[in-house]
């Protein structure tokens, strides 16, 4: 982005025009099906065809490759903090920090 003062603008329209149409899906979703849908969208999907187990893998692959993209800028920051200078690209000390955020944030999702 050429000026950095717009990057809150931009966040801002992007966030209100991804709630608007999130919302506008499931008013329309309700109108046309009413109470008779699922909580769920795979438990709409019909059983059995090959469309709906690909529907059904990606929505279980979609939260995968988000924690990969979010956890990426934390690991990395982690790495640059915790690793001295020549030891930058310590191939153990980099799966070891990569290791812990995983199973720290497993955990607080067991958790909670």
């Amino acid at each position: 982005m050429r000026e950095r003062y717009h990057f809150s603008k931009v966040l801002l329209s992007s966030y209100s025009l991804t709630t608007v149409t999130y919302m506008l899906t499931a008013i329309v979703g309700y109108l046309m099906y009413g109470d008779n849908v699922d909580s769920q969208i795979t438990l709409n999907l019909p059983s059995g065809e090959v469309s709906a187990k690909v529907a059904i893998y990606s929505t279980l692959l979609i939260p995968i490759t988000k924690y990969a993209l979010v956890i990426t800028p934390v690991a990395t920051a982690l790495e640059r903090e915790l690793s001295p200078a020549n030891y930058k690209n310590w191939r153990p000390l980099r799966m070891l920090i990569r290791i812990g955020l995983l199973t720290s944030t497993a955990i607080a999702a067991h958790i909670f």
